[in-house]
């Protein structure tokens, strides 16, 4: 693997905020997405390492290193929705990774393993011990504390779905459902269950959610359902650029040590890594001042809008966020329950 991106690998989190996730390590919040960016309660470290599109399994691999080595090509062609570009001295490194192929790479779970694997590889972020679990617990798994109650949508409504970024590997992401008739969902539930979100904007919303519009900046979404699996299925970009490079500006110091950002951001300013770029163990150094706002600075939700289809059936559903990474071979998911009810109206 080319020697600089070793450094990108550590600290590379996204998570599930609304629906509150059953992974919240039992902090269940009163506030939703008040919690944004900081992975506080865990939520961040569910996720699925060594996995490629083209595999059969998911190979638990530091990195790129004993992967499957899948010769696949990627399925989205398209360079608006690339996150990484090309690097002048590696070329194209990031084709075999799950977001130029969307929702292609297999995964351990649906709803993430503690730490990513059964493996615990400390630069890959597979830090289990913050979520509460034993590395490698599967997020189906019931939880030895409280968890969320279901969040109540309304059948052929409106309702909303949030994530945010801990920090930055590019990518995009997917929301999916599955009946809650089995207490094991497969992945292929959930990937004959895929939600589309509506039109072409979606909304930074910093700290909690408030009622006042004025605490919601629109941005241009970039969605497609060309090259994505299963077919038809509905992807959509991180909106979010990381910094020019291979590492994305991880272990670089105070705002990427002033990188340009991968693409333009949708906001102004709006763009980095997130607080790992003070991450010291790769020579990132940030004055006390300095880290905190950057954790300021990344404690926005992302947030879109579905229509619940009319054409599902009342009753319990598991709703997985799942969200395929650009820079590296790993897949990040959350699991929340969803109870759709019919509409009283």
């Amino acid at each position: 693997m080319p020697g600089g991106l070793l450094c990108s690998l550590a600290l590379a989190h996204v998570d599930l905020t609304v629906p509150p996730p059953r992974t919240t390590g039992g902090a269940i919040e009163k506030v939703p997405g008040a919690k944004a960016g900081t992975c506080s309660d865990g939520t961040c470290f569910w996720f699925s390492q060594g996995c490629q599109p083209g595999c059969t399994n998911c190979t638990d691999g530091f990195a790129h290193d004993g992967n499957c080595k899948t010769e696949m090509e990627p399925t989205v062609t398209d360079s608006a929705f690339r996150t990484y570009m090309d690097d002048p001295s590696y070329g194209d490194y990031t084709k075999h990774n799950p977001w130029r192929s969307p929702g292609y790479a297999p995964v351990f779970s649906p709803c993430g393993l503690a730490g990513g694997g059964m493996t615990n590889h400390p630069r890959n972020g597979a830090t289990a011990h913050m979520t509460g679990q034993t590395q490698g617990f599967d997020g189906r798994h019931p939880l030895p504390y409280a968890v969320p109650p279901p969040t109540v949508w309304k059948r052929g409504h409106e309702a909303e779905v949030a994530w945010s970024i801990t920090a930055n590997h590019g990518g995009g992401y997917a929301y999916r459902l599955c009946p809650k008739a089995s207490s094991w969902p497969e992945e292929a539930c959930f990937q004959a269950h895929h939600l589309s979100l509506k039109g072409n904007t979606s909304w930074i919303v910093y700290g909690a959610f408030a009622d006042s519009p004025g605490a919601r900046h629109p941005i241009r979404a970039l969605r497609t359902t060309t090259g994505t699996h299963p077919a038809g299925a509905q992807w959509t970009r991180n909106p979010i650029p990381a910094c020019k490079g291979s590492s994305g500006g991880v272990g670089k110091g105070f705002n990427c040590s002033g990188a340009p950002p991968q693409f333009e951001p949708p906001l102004p300013g709006l763009y980095g890594y997130g607080h790992a770029e003070c991450f010291e163990a790769l020579g990132g150094k940030c004055t006390h001042e300095q880290a905190k706002v950057l954790r300021a600075a990344f404690n926005f939700n992302i947030v879109d809008k579905l229509d619940v289809p009319s054409w599902l059936k009342a009753g319990e559903y598991v709703l997985s966020f799942r969200y395929d990474a650009e820079q590296t071979p790993q897949v990040w998911a959350n699991c929340a329950d969803v109870e759709v009810v019919e509409d009283e109206e």
